[in-house]
Formats: structure tokens, sequence, C-alpha cells
């Protein structure tokens, strides 16, 4: 038991000896680094101020001589911008003016192009307008010439027709005339009625009525007889003017 105590104690110290070893070994390490980043903080603190003054005391004469030659310059460019707005301005009021003018001019054109398009359209209408009528006119005179064709053709049938008539009306008027006087030649004309006795010759009646041998053809042409021949008891017309 007394072994391990010890043993247990002798470890203990051990091991505080160790800790301790340690941390002075962290300390010194702590302390080394951080001089050395005092160090350079104060190198880089020596160097860039002297640099900046280098640079400060180089910049000065330029600077200097930059604010003598770029004054004037400035001051020729301020004059020239002005100069030149103004050519602007002038330019753009010219340009407007031109703009003005340019509309101004392209007004009246453009009122003579509706001008012209507007007697174009016209022209067209009317042409149209003149076809129409022309087309109508032709139309009523062919109604018209057709019209009269076909009342020139029913005259003439109608005068055609009417000749018919006329003819067969007097036709028949010829006709009935001619029967009137037939009629009247035959009520004009004494007519007898003989008839034929035993032994009597047609020239013998002749004889007997007309006292000529010249009685026998009006004795035929009034009975119709071819020849002089009768017979007993036939009866004959005689005709006596």
């Amino acid at each position: 038991m007394n072994r391990e105590a010890s043993y247990r104690e002798k470890a203990k110290r051990d091991r505080q000896r160790l800790q301790k070893v340690n941390v002075s070994e962290e300390l010194s390490m702590a302390e080394i680094s951080s001089t050395k980043e005092k160090q350079t903080v104060d190198k880089k603190l020596d160097y860039p101020l002297i640099r900046l003054l280098a640079a400060f005391f180089i910049m000065v004469p330029i600077v200097a001589l930059s604010v003598y030659y770029l004054v004037p310059m400035l001051a020729d460019q301020s004059s020239t911008s002005a100069e030149k707005e103004d050519f602007e301005t002038v330019g753009i009021s010219n340009s407007s003016n031109n703009g003005s003018s340019q509309n101004v001019a392209a007004a009246p054109d453009d009122k003579e192009e509706d001008k012209e398009e507007q007697e174009k359209e016209k022209a067209a209408e009317e042409a149209k307008l003149k076809e129409q009528e022309e087309a109508e006119r032709k139309k009523q005179e062919e109604a018209e010439k057709k019209a009269k064709e076909e009342a020139a053709k029913k005259e003439k049938e109608e005068a055609e027709k009417k000749a018919r008539e006329e003819a067969v009306q007097k036709e028949k008027e010829l006709a009935e005339q001619k029967a009137k006087e037939e009629e009247a030649k035959k009520q004009a004309t004494k007519v007898v009625q003989h008839t034929v006795q035993s032994q009597e010759t047609m020239y013998r009646i002749a004889m007997n009525y007309y006292k000529s041998p010249d009685g026998i053809a009006k004795i035929k042409a009034a009975n119709n007889l071819p020849s002089e021949e009768i017979y007993v008891g036939q009866v004959l017309r005689i005709p006596l003017d």
C-alpha cells in the first residue's frame, strides 16, 4: 500500500512538472511571437512613412506643373464647350426651322397628291358611270329595236292575213256577183218547155221556135245535150230572147 501511494504521488508530481514545463514553453513561444510581430510592425511603420514622404515630395512639383498647364486648357475647353453648345443650339434651331419649312413644303405636296388622287377617283367613277349609262343605252336600244322588229313582223303578218281575207272575200263577192248575173240573165231570158212528140227532130223544133237552124245550138246548150238526138216524151228547155 505504501509503495502504491508513493508511486501515485511521484506520478502526480511528474505530471505537475510537465504541465509547468508546457506552460513555460507556451509562454516563451507567445513572447517570441509577440516580439516578432512587434518588430515587423515597427519595420512596416518605418518604411511606408519614408516612402510616403518621398512620394509626396515627388508629386508636389508634378501637381504644381499640372495645375499651371491644366487651368488654361480647362478654361479654353469651357469656352469651346460653350461655343459648341451655342453652335449646336443654333444648328438645332436651324434644323428645326428647316424641318418646319420642309413640313410646310411637304404639306402642299401632300395636298396636291390628295387632290390628284381625288381627281383620279372622280375620273374613275365618272368613267364607270359613263360605261354603265352606255350599257343601259345599248340595252334600251336593243330592246326598242327588238320591239320594233316584233311589231313590224306582227304588222306584216296581220297585213298578209288581211290581204288573204280580202282576197277570199273578193273571190266570194265575185262569185256571188256572177251568180247574181247568171240568175238575172236567166230571169231576163224566157224559157219554155217543150215535150218531144212523135217524128219530131232537133231541127224541126229549132225551126219551129227560132225560125232558123241556129236554134239547135241554143237548145243543146240549154239542155246540156252532146248531140242532136232526142226521144219521144223528152222535155226540152227552149230559151227565148
